[in-house]
């Protein structure tokens, strides 16, 4: 790291110290609510990245926080066709009904019949319409996208701030707290297309 011109990690940085995808070390940092550091332009053209300190990321490695890869560990991929999918409904929680939209992922052949029957059925989602979805040969790739998906929607739109200064993918806040709410988002038009391009894109690309 010392011939680097600049002081600080990115994410890419980061992912090559640890053996792991750069999407894997952006949601591992939001969960652990560790924040940038610090922005460095690494070209007068592309947009200024995120840094953390060195010490930061070593002390995160040492203690194992990062779950870094042990050389020659076999990771199994799940083999099932799996769904990213954006859906838009009515959240039906503390006496009110929400217009949202959720990103997430499932493996059922029917996203609203097979992923969202147990909710529908219990009131607490109804309306639902499939906007998009794309689909991949196992869970861990469509993981990874989802997660690249996320992070493209925080940066280009923002998220729900934390006490602790980190960002959420969900930017709002209700008194129940129904299973996947932290992959819901406010109904909004710019947003439901931004992400239909990334499914889309990945789907004709």
């Amino acid at each position: 790291m010392s011939s680097k011109k600049y002081e600080g990690l990115t994410v890419s940085d980061i992912a090559k110290l640890i053996n792991k995808t750069e999407s894997y070390v952006s949601r591992k940092l939001n969960d652990l609510g560790i924040t940038p550091e610090g922005k460095v332009h690494l070209s007068t053209k592309g947009p200024a990245s995120s840094v953390w300190r060195e010490e930061t990321i070593n002390r995160l490695i040492a203690s194992n926080r990062l779950s870094n890869r042990v050389i020659g560990e076999t990771i199994w991929f799940d083999n099932k066709r799996t769904k990213v999918y954006l859906v838009r409904f009515l959240l039906n929680v503390d006496g009110k009904s929400i217009e949202c939209y959720k990103v997430g992922i499932t493996d059922k052949k029917s996203v609203i019949d097979g992923r969202f029957s147990q909710e529908i059925k219990s009131g607490v989602m109804s309306d639902m319409t499939v906007i998009a979805f794309t689909e991949f040969d196992n869970r861990l790739d469509a993981e990874e996208y989802e997660t690249f998906v996320f992070n493209q929607v925080m940066k280009e739109y923002g998220g729900y701030k934390m006490k602790d200064g980190s960002s959420k993918f969900h930017n709002f806040w209700t008194q129940q707290q129904p299973k996947g709410i932290t992959e819901m988002r406010l109904k909004n038009a710019n947003e439901e297309k931004f992400i239909t391009e990334l499914l889309h894109n990945r789907s004709n690309g």
